[in-house]
């Protein structure tokens, strides 16, 4: 829902390709935002032109910001900011490195500013790091949940079942998080 400055509210409804980038924002007077994208997220003209648009020159998306792969977009900059990191289109490539660098042997896994292994057709990479972060995140759940129950544990036992269903409960929510609308993930 939209409100603009006088009062009055719109209802928009999204429509994602693929890869999750939104292609479309449209209201039920019909009135709408239309995005095309290169493979690497570069905004293309309307309109059956296929020339890029230039940072700064893209058009505003009124109170839209969310476009390639649903991150926003700083077109301003000719930047998507993926929260961890700032992807550029242009370049294909994020501006920064990625902290965390995979170990499961392909050598693009070690170049820090690769966007989605040099296959976004393949792949997403949705929040800039590595979903390996998965094992930090079910250790923390297990230990958090064994600590907020603490008084109910007597035992080794009884403490690595609370750990656990700490550490299940937490890659669920993390899995959860990372499930690709209609792409693979890294």
């Amino acid at each position: 829902m939209v409100t603009a400055g006088d009062g009055t509210s719109s209802i928009y409804t999204i429509t994602r390709d693929n890869t999750g980038s939104v292609i479309q924002y449209e209201n039920n007077n019909y009135s709408y935002y239309r995005n095309n994208f290169s493979p690497w997220g570069v905004r293309i003209h309307s309109g059956g032109s296929n020339d890029f648009y230039w940072p700064g020159e893209e058009p505003g998306f009124g109170p839209f910001y969310r476009t390639y792969t649903g991150h926003e977009d700083l077109w301003m900059f000719g930047l998507l900011n993926a929260n961890a990191r700032l992807y550029s289109p242009y370049l294909g490539r994020f501006v920064s490195p990625d902290p965390l660098l995979a170990e499961d042997g392909s050598p693009l896994d070690f170049n820090p500013y690769v966007y989605a292994r040099n296959n976004p057709y393949r792949y997403i990479d949705r929040n800039g790091e590595f979903p390996f972060l998965l094992i930090g995140d079910v250790v923390f759940g297990g230990i958090a949940n064994v600590m907020y129950n603490k008084d109910n544990i007597h035992n080794f036992w009884q403490g690595l079942g609370y750990f656990g269903v700490g550490a299940a409960a937490s890659a669920a929510c993390v899995a959860v998080s990372y499930i690709p609308i209609g792409g693979n993930l890294l």
